[in-house]
């Protein structure tokens, strides 16, 4: 199949956009820092969107030469580095999670839509990789069309706060206002990868509340001037 740029993607003989294979890039796992060049400010991107007031709010532009974040788990027992770079006109995101022993790297583009998902957990090799074609399509490394999973827009996983981040800055919302996303749920012990339901409310400035529309479970927690959660309550905290 072709190399599309744009998502940096291969077309498989049966069109689905997935990540192409390089072992330069996936033999090695995210545990350095990184440098980047500044991108483009984040815009506003449609969606299921509830207005409930006009309060301007706005983001923090990543800082030129990259950005860490680092988290510990609530009861102390597990800690998270992530990594922002800017390359390839877009965001790439690396972690090393402590507690459950994985890595995840997440590509992004420069208005922080998902592009790429990788996990690693025992091995330089992922062990589930997921790639969309940003119109709502997504398939496995191997060429495979995930249907299950067409309609995501963004990725979720329990054991991190960073994956908030990503709506948070690519919708932009106001404070007062609030916005309805499919997400693909994943379980880094199983690999298994759900679509739900979520919606994300701006309630002001900093302060943020999540519900989980299937299960009807909301957490509220802050962030800072990047979208960067501080403190999720009894699951992380910032330090």
């Amino acid at each position: 199949g072709g190399h599309d740029l744009s998502t940096n993607s291969c077309a498989s003989s049966n069109g689905v956009m997935t990540p192409p294979y390089r072992a330069s890039q996936t033999s090695i796992r995210p545990k350095r820092r990184f440098t980047s060049r500044p991108g483009p400010t984040p815009g506003p991107t449609p969606g299921h969107r509830h207005k409930l007031s006009g309060m301007t709010t706005g983001l923090t532009a990543f800082p030129a030469d990259g950005y860490t974040a680092r988290w510990q788990t609530w009861g102390a027992d597990g800690d998270e580095t992530v990594t922002l770079r800017w390359e390839n006109e877009g965001w790439t995101a690396m972690s090393d999670v402590g507690r459950e022993a994985v890595s995840y790297v997440l590509r992004l583009s420069s208005t922080w839509q998902v592009r790429q998902f990788l996990l690693f957990r025992d091995s330089a090799e992922p062990d589930l990789w997921l790639g969309t074609d940003g119109g709502g399509r997504w398939g496995e490394m191997n060429g495979a069309h995930r249907p299950d999973l067409d309609g995501c827009t963004d990725i979720d996983l329990h054991i991190t706060p960073f994956t908030n981040t990503v709506p948070i800055r690519r919708l932009r919302l106001e404070a007062g206002d609030s916005a309805e996303i499919t997400t693909a749920l994943i379980d880094v012990e199983t690999l298994g990868v759900i679509k739900v339901q979520q919606r994300y409310e701006h309630l002001e400035t900093g302060s943020w509340r999540k519900t989980q529309l299937h299960s009807n479970t909301s957490i509220d927690f802050r962030v800072d001037g990047y979208g960067l959660v501080n403190d999720e309550p009894d699951l992380f905290r910032r330090v």
